[in-house]
């Protein structure tokens, strides 16, 4: 039986795998990190309000989401480490902290935890592997894996060695967000190069980005845009989909690569421009 067909198998499911409504892995991961969390600083705090404040004040967010935003990052926490990856309070930010919402990383994950139950002898390691290598739709599949959900947090508490092993699943989130971040910057050099200045650009652990989903914040003609950049098609779908459900509301420009273009969509005049990369 070979790992990389269960892998790819779970792959295939794309956000369903973390979402609540599918598998639910960003609850199961969440909760096993949690102890390892520690509150974000009040430097950190600070730097967050100063930019939900210029979004407020140009009209991005209302002032419920405002509040909302400032009340949530109060309670947030994350998880740091330093140089030897070890645990550290005053490091640095860990790429385990994307690990809840990186499909890549959670497949990899998910299947070697259900190779050693299966190995182990476990009913419920049996029952998924047998499914996930079928040639069930994928929504027989899915119904499967759905009605033993529920068993999943024991499964993870079992054949995890220890809730530090989740940090040698990160290898995808470490370049997907070196992909993003060097796409981010292309297209902030090239929007200067148009004139546009740069007020704001996050970074990993910012929360103006995984709470409002900005990326970063351009001006020009004493204008404020707000900018969120994808690199793939399914990242875009997903987001317009979000959107028009009530996402990412704080949103001017949806950015992304087009062969030689930057495609720029306005997300609420549904209207997309081009400019040369």
């Amino acid at each position: 039986m070979k790992k990389e067909d269960i892998n790819l198998r779970l792959r295939s499911f794309k956000f369903w795998l973390y979402e609540n409504n599918g598998l639910g892995l960003r609850q199961v991961v969440n909760d096993i990190l949690e102890p390892l969390r520690k509150p974000i600083s009040e430097d950190e705090i600070k730097k967050h309000t100063v930019v939900a404040d210029l979004l407020k004040s140009n009209g991005k967010i209302g002032e419920q989401e405002y509040q909302s935003f400032i009340d949530r990052i109060k309670k947030e926490k994350l998880i740091y480490t330093n140089s030897d990856g070890e645990l550290d309070y005053n490091g640095s930010w860990d790429y385990v902290n994307k690990l809840n919402t990186n499909i890549y990383d959670l497949s990899e994950l998910l299947s070697e935890l259900l190779l050693r139950s299966f190995n182990n002898g476990s009913v419920t390691g049996e029952l998924y592997i047998n499914s996930l290598v079928s040639k069930n739709s994928d929504d027989e599949c899915k119904k499967t894996l759905l009605k033993h959900k529920h068993k999943l947090p024991q499964l993870f508490k079992t054949y995890l060695k220890s809730p530090i092993e989740l940090f040698t699943f990160t290898e995808n989130a470490k370049i997907s967000s070196y992909y993003g971040e060097t796409l981010e910057n292309n297209i902030v050099k090239k929007l200067e190069e148009l004139g546009y200045e740069l007020i704001y650009q996050g970074g990993n652990g910012d929360f103006v980005d995984m709470l409002l989903s900005v990326d970063f914040i351009i001006k020009r003609n004493d204008k404020i845009y707000t900018a969120q950049a994808k690199t793939s098609d399914y990242q875009v779908n997903k987001f317009v989909n979000d959107y028009q459900n009530g996402k990412h509301r704080a949103v001017d420009l949806l950015i992304y690569p087009e062969n030689a273009k930057y495609k720029i969509f306005i997300v609420k005049d549904k209207v997309t421009k081009e400019i040369d990369k």
